[in-house]
């Protein structure tokens, strides 16, 4: 999970006459650990670019997430509630008819009370019908898969609507940054927040020939363990 916060040198106010309000992006990342990063210590993964925005900024050395999987986490990252509370305890599935329960308030809805912008690219995982989706829970723009990418009928939604239905998930983390960097490009002028799902540290699987050439993300193979290891350069 990594916050980014900046602030424009230009002065913007919104209806409500709030000034200098942060532009907000929020990246979040399944099974990404502190552990996982070399500010944190770790020896076989490099991070210089975080390291470099951790010396830069803050770095927090007490921070835990609600809940240890996909579903619950979100909960209470979007409400500030504990899951358990919404009898949310367990991931959410293709054949789920269930999400978010929509009375709850959403850290989007009270973004744009402020006059923010705000835009999701990535993982959902809160419900996947139309009810349940981030256009009707505070969100203006929305393009991902609405679940986790290891489950069955994976497809693209934008908005409340399929526009992909055979997803190639060796090109979602290139997707995923070109819808981030548009929605970002667009909202330049005003306040924007946006929250980046970025899939790869979660299933490691499908990767493109020219991942390495990705702005976001660089990756060391690990022979004698067979296994990739993520190193995000944000």
């Amino acid at each position: 999970m990594l916050l980014l916060i900046g602030c424009s040198d230009n002065v913007r106010i919104t209806s409500e006459g709030s000034k200098d309000l942060p532009n907000i992006v929020f990246i979040y990342a399944d099974d990404l650990g502190y552990g996982d990063l070399s500010c944190f210590g770790a020896a076989e993964i490099k991070t210089p670019n975080l390291d470099r925005m951790a010396s830069d900024g803050i770095k927090f050395t007490e921070f835990y997430s609600i809940s240890p999987v996909c579903s619950p986490s979100r909960t209470g990252l979007m409400t500030g509630r504990y899951p358990i509370r919404m009898g949310i305890q367990g991931v959410f599935f293709p054949e789920s008819w269930t999400g978010l329960p929509l009375e709850e308030i959403t850290l989007a809805d009270k973004l744009k009370e402020k006059g923010y912008a705000t835009g999701i690219v990535g993982k959902w995982h809160l419900g996947h019908h139309r009810q349940y989706l981030p256009l009707q829970r505070g969100f203006d723009e929305y393009f991902g898969i609405p679940y986790s990418n290891d489950m069955e009928a994976v497809v693209y939604l934008r908005g409340n609507d399929v526009v992909d239905e055979a997803v190639d998930q060796t090109q979602c983390v290139k997707t995923y940054t070109r819808e981030a960097l548009d929605f970002i490009q667009r909202h330049e002028k005003c306040m924007f927040f946006c929250l980046d799902n970025f899939l790869r540290q979660h299933i490691i699987h499908r990767l493109s020939k020219d991942i390495f050439c990705l702005p976001i993300l660089d990756l060391k193979f690990s022979r004698d363990k067979g296994c990739i290891l993520n190193q995000f350069m944000v």
